[in-house]
């Protein structure tokens, strides 16, 4: 690396392009000490379009997100030099995440989804699930089953009322079932009402504890994992004996593909909170998996095809409707989460080895791990994709931290929120190390972050990118 103060002599054309036209400056090469670092650049840019109050920017040069000095972006690329016109692309910087609300929950979450209407869905291992607002505030609580909980969904949006009093969701636990359920809240003429809650179907199949599920968001399908090491395929309509108003126009929406198995007799109903529950069939298995199904996800570009992993270290995607295993990509450790980018085309995999893994499952790709993320001490039992961006990702891991990447730069971590407390040490002595509590999950809507484990307390967390 060059001397450092031989470097503030030195400086290197640069041209400041950007994709925000609010932000745009002149299409002019510019000369700038080579000792400038993100904030000095940011500085530049400040000083150009003459912004009250400052806006921070960060900047990307052959689309490497910059995380050290032109020098020594220059020192660690040969093939460019001082002589060079740099292209500097800058775009407004992510501002640090910063904590909202939190509320205690009795055991450990196993699961958070947040639905479009900011209201959040937890699962926990004292087998209850409960409905959060944008408050933090529970209002609504069910016993969804006698066993943890270890996944719950959200229903997609035409199962709910127009009036956006319904919020359907479904629940997977340890007992080997899912249950489906409908939670009502008050109109916006009567905030003061609390949710009522009522049970739509049982889904009873798999041998083993339910383990992931995912809703496909284009088709009336939802899949579910198992540590019985299948993955099954299930209707996620509505009992033609339930009185839902939306039942008409769900009961007539297209299958894509799927056969539907839904009307079963009456003997094999059974009452659940006083109601006459159908059981519902799966639609179909998928084999293929040797040993548990951690986490499947319906692609985010294609709902005909759905993506699993699990203890086999594969990444299988499927043909869903044709119950077919498309491609499988080999790995190095288990599975234990994943999920689907839309923006990118990624599968990002949270591992035991404490690596993310960003995997690009083309069939004809050349690579299968395009990138791995370092930076977690433990686990990453929890991954999430930004839905408005093809760069950011959130994850969550037993070593207590959340942690948020920009996949252009992956070295390290962007942020990370350490929300863990420390507790007494392993030996229940007041010295010594601190334990931290594990994090378990985490979800990523609209610029809001839900995350648990087992200190047992659910927290949200701004990022908005």
């Amino acid at each position: 690396m060059s001397d450092p103060a031989a470097a503030t002599t030195v400086q290197v054309q640069a041209r400041f392009v950007t994709k925000q036209a609010k932000y745009a400056v002149p299409d002019v090469p510019i000369l700038v000490p080579v000792n400038l670092r993100r904030y000095g650049l940011s500085e530049i840019v400040n000083h150009l379009l003459r912004l009250s109050p400052a806006v921070p920017f960060q900047f990307l040069l052959r689309g490497e997100l910059l995380q050290s000095s032109l020098d020594d972006y220059l020192q660690a690329h040969p093939d460019l030099s001082t002589e060079d016109v740099l292209e500097v692309e800058y775009m407004e910087s992510m501002a640090p995440p910063h904590k909202v609300s939190e509320n205690t929950v009795d055991d450990w979450i196993s699961d958070v989804k947040i639905n479009a209407r900011g209201l959040v869905l937890v699962g926990s291992y004292d087998g209850y699930a409960r409905l959060y607002d944008a408050a933090c505030q529970n209002v609504y609580t069910v016993e969804a089953h006698k066993s943890s909980i270890k996944s719950v969904a959200w229903l997609k949006p035409p199962l709910w009322s127009a009036d956006g009093t319904d919020h359907m969701f479904v629940t997977g636990a340890q007992d080997c079932t899912i249950m489906g359920w409908k939670a009502t809240g008050p109109t916006t003429a009567d905030n003061d009402t609390p949710y009522k809650g009522v049970p739509l179907f049982e889904c009873r199949g798999h041998l083993g504890s339910i383990e992931t599920l995912s809703v496909n968001s284009t088709r009336p399908v939802m899949a579910s994992g198992s540590s019985d090491g299948l993955i099954k395929l299930w209707s996620t309509k509505v009992s033609g004996t339930d009185t839902n108003e939306e039942e008409s126009s769900v009961e007539g929406e297209d299958d894509g593909g799927y056969t539907e198995h839904f009307d079963v007799p009456d003997a094999k109903r059974r009452r659940v909170a006083g109601r006459r529950l159908p059981l519902k069939q799966a639609l179909g298995s998928l084999t293929g998996h040797n040993g548990c199904v951690n986490a499947v996800r319906f692609s985010a570009t294609d709902g005909r095809y759905l993506y699993s992993g699990g203890y086999d270290y594969a990444l299988r995607l499927w043909d869903a409707e044709n119950r077919v295993n498309v491609t499988t990509k080999p790995g190095d450790r288990v599975i234990l989460d994943l999920d689907h980018s839309a923006r990118a085309n990624l599968v990002a995999t949270g591992n035991t080895d404490r690596l993310i893994r960003l995997w690009d499952c083309r069939v004809d790709a050349a690579a299968i791990v395009k990138l791995t993320l370092a930076s977690h001490q433990a686990w990453v039992p929890s991954v999430r994709w930004s839905a408005t961006s093809a760069y950011m990702l959130a994850s969550a891991s037993h070593d207590g931290t959340l942690k948020l990447w920009d996949i252009r730069s992956p070295a390290a971590a962007l942020y990370t929120v350490d929300p863990s407390r420390a507790t007494e040490s392993e030996d229940g002595s007041e010295s010594g190390p601190k334990k931290k509590k594990k994090l378990l999950t985490v979800d990523w809507v609209d610029g809001l972050l839900a995350s648990g484990g087992e200190e047992g307390v659910l927290r949200l967390t701004a990022a908005k990118y």
